[in-house]
């Protein structure tokens, strides 16, 4: 029997088309199975996830276990790859996949791939997810397994709008900040780093807004925003994560 996998994406407006044809030729042509839902809400909702008996044939849980998915391809921002990990948690889960959230820790995973489009949370390269639940109006975070990759290609990013910059490059900010001002004097050299990914988005932000196209200055926000929150900077320092949960 061959692996089958699911492709799961969002956010209609940054979706773009590969060199190659679209991500989802290029998955479909592997033998995976697209599922791409437009307009992901930020902080990736439950009822979008949830496998209820009202939106079973519509979830991807469902639908990944309906074909026997063994791998997810998320293509989008945070919003989008932190579905796809509770999606990945969820089709090993016996349950409602809140619980998953609930709980804070998910005990396997289904492996999974990212394809970046929007540069925020950091979430191609931590174990991290943030969940909200319309219902109940709750957020939560989990944790469960890292992507097994991600690809980041800054050109995905020239056509996304002014705001969506401006969002990514403020989360990016905030993201070293509660890591940054907590306790003072724990590690230099996680305050060095920490100082250096700040004073990059400081000086990258006016540039951006005069020239969405340059591939230097857009590389320089992609990854800042992925050292920000990939576990590199919170060595041996205390975290703040009230912003973040609020």
């Amino acid at each position: 029997m061959e692996p089958t996998g699911l492709h799961s994406g969002g956010d209609r407006y940054i979706y773009r088309k590969c060199k190659s044809g679209s991500s989802t030729d290029l998955y479909n042509d592997a033998g995976g199975m697209d599922s791409r839902t437009d307009g992901t809400a930020a902080c990736h909702c439950r009822r979008s996830v949830r496998m209820g008996d009202r939106w079973r044939s519509q979830t991807e849980i469902a639908l990944g276990r309906e074909h026997g998915s063994e791998f997810l391809l998320a293509v989008g921002g945070g919003s989008v790859i932190d579905g796809t990990k509770l999606i990945a948690a969820g089709l090993l889960y016996d349950g409602d996949p809140w619980e998953i959230v609930l709980k804070g820790q998910a005990d396997k995973t289904v492996p999974l791939g990212t394809v970046l489009t929007m540069s925020a949370t950091g979430s191609e390269m931590n174990n991290g997810s943030v969940i909200s639940c319309q219902e109940t109006k709750e957020k939560f975070p989990f944790n469960g397994d890292y992507p097994l990759f991600s690809i980041l290609d800054p050109e995905a990013l020239f056509s996304l709008p002014q705001k969506q910059i401006a969002y990514g490059l403020a989360d990016t900010y905030v993201h070293v900040l509660e890591q940054y001002m907590t306790t003072p004097g724990q590690s230099r050299l996680m305050d060095r780093w920490a100082e250096g990914i700040l004073h990059t988005v400081i000086e990258i932000a006016p540039r951006i807004r005069e020239n969405q196209h340059d591939y230097a200055v857009m590389s320089e926000y992609m990854l800042a925003a992925t050292l920000a929150l990939n576990d590199m900077i919170r060595m041996g320092v205390a975290q703040d994560w009230a912003t973040s949960s609020s």
